[in-house]
């Protein structure tokens, strides 16, 4: 298209009965100059410039159609790793910003059908940065006490957590390796760094090590078995066991950790629930008035129906967030309560064996949170401890409460929901 001409008035250079010297090349210059005005503007208008997969930011045209970089990387690491992907339901999934991560068949397809050449993709990427020697020696893992420094959150380069983070570089090769990147006034949490892994056999610094280096494994995977496996204390339970203490935790770690994103970026003053794939709803967005129902309604309201769980969860949400601002609540107080819930030796379903593990680890957590904190300075480490206990019953009333919800919603098919939520809370 740019090597067509198309000849266009020149108004701006004709002037009322004044012959022009080298008319033909101005008008030329002029025409050329036009044409890759109007070319330019026509491209990729602002009313144009969003995803064709999923609805959001596009950031250009990738792999032969206008996508974001979330869709971007997910087109890439499927052709790239050779995945085949499943629907389970119909294959027609909505596909938007919001439930882009739901079903990745579909989102394939999009994909494909948007325009997306898998022939495009590159099948390996020179890394960014400087690389280490190929003689380099390789840091040893010690088991000496880490060390702690600026709070225990991470970044990677993405605007998730900007304030009060540690900083570290990942070089991406055969495997992850981290090397760290300290400014630490304050000591909050263990250093990111491979050569200071904590020591295997404390339980509770191994998860805050493995939980700050989750957060770059997020963009790639969020999943608790990963997260589970990495950490000590699960590696010895037997498989029917492991099952169930997953299908335990992993409601109430998504419910809790929702919460807990929210709180870290600053959800209580904006009302902005926050979700671990960088997306967020609005409670503001949503009215809370019922509408009166006509005697000529010939079923349920539901959307008064939606409007009643829409409350409780703003309730709720400003419930956890202002008793997590209260106690100032960090990773270490979220690994506390975790580990804590996940070791529940009164779950049912678990052999008596298992259950004498869960309680003896359970008792081994709390006597490393106590002195996590002594090793700090901190003199208000059985306070926080305390709270965090106290938050552990809310969360789990409320938890209930999103349990019942969930009945409602399955009954009623008020909205629709991925069937793994069955598995979970059924």
């Amino acid at each position: 298209l740019m090597n067509e001409t198309i000849n266009y008035p020149n108004y701006y250079h004709m002037q009322d009965n004044i012959p022009s010297m080298n008319n033909d090349r101005e008008s030329e210059g002029a025409i050329y100059t036009i044409h890759r005005k109007v070319q330019r503007n026509t491209i990729c208008p602002k009313r144009d410039k969003e995803c064709k997969i999923c609805g959001g930011t596009a950031t250009g045209y990738h792999f032969g159609a206008q996508s974001c970089a979330a869709c971007t990387a997910f087109f890439r690491r499927a052709i790239v790793h050779k995945r085949v992907f499943k629907c389970r339901f119909n294959g027609n999934c909505n596909v938007t910003i919001f439930v882009r991560n739901s079903c990745r068949a579909c989102r394939m397809n999009k994909c494909l059908s948007c325009g997306m050449d898998p022939n495009a993709v590159q099948p390996h990427h020179d890394p960014i940065g400087k690389l280490p020697l190929r003689n380099e020696q390789v840091p040893v893992v010690t088991t000496d006490v880490p060390q702690f420094i600026d709070n225990s959150e991470v970044n990677y380069n993405i605007p998730m957590y900007q304030h009060n983070e540690i900083e570290y570089q990942g070089h991406y090769g055969q495997e992850v390796s981290i090397s760290p990147s300290f400014s630490g006034q304050n000591n909050h949490g263990p250093s990111c760094c491979e050569s200071h892994i904590p020591d295997a056999e404390n339980i509770f610094e191994n998860a805050i090590f493995f939980y700050n280096r989750q957060w770059e494994q997020r963009r790639l995977l969020n999943c608790n078995v990963m997260f589970l496996n990495d950490i000590k204390g699960y590696e010895n339970i037997e498989g029917a066991d492991k099952e169930v203490l997953l299908k335990n935790i992993a409601i109430f770690a998504y419910f809790l950790e929702r919460h807990f994103i929210s709180f870290k970026k600053g959800g209580l003053e904006d009302q902005h629930l926050h979700f671990s794939d960088n997306t967020h709803y609005t409670s503001n967005s949503e009215s809370d008035n019922l509408h009166e129902g006509g005697g000529h309604c010939e079923g349920p309201n539901f959307d008064n129906v939606k409007k009643i769980l829409l409350v409780s969860v703003k309730e709720t949400f400003n419930i956890l967030l202002n008793a997590m601002k209260e106690i100032n609540i960090t990773s270490i107080e979220y690994i506390g309560v975790f580990l804590v819930s996940f070791f529940n030796p009164d779950l049912p379903g678990l052999t008596p064996a298992t259950s004498h593990i869960c309680r003896e680890r359970r008792n081994q957590v709390f006597k490393e949170w106590m002195n996590f904190y002594h090793k700090q300075g901190n003199i208000d480490g059985v306070e926080k401890i305390g709270n965090m206990i106290l938050l552990l019953s809310c969360v789990k009333e409320s938890l209930n409460t999103v349990q019942s919800a969930f009945h409602m919603i399955r009954v009623f098919k008020i909205f629709e929901y991925d069937k793994v939520l069955e598995d979970l809370y059924l």
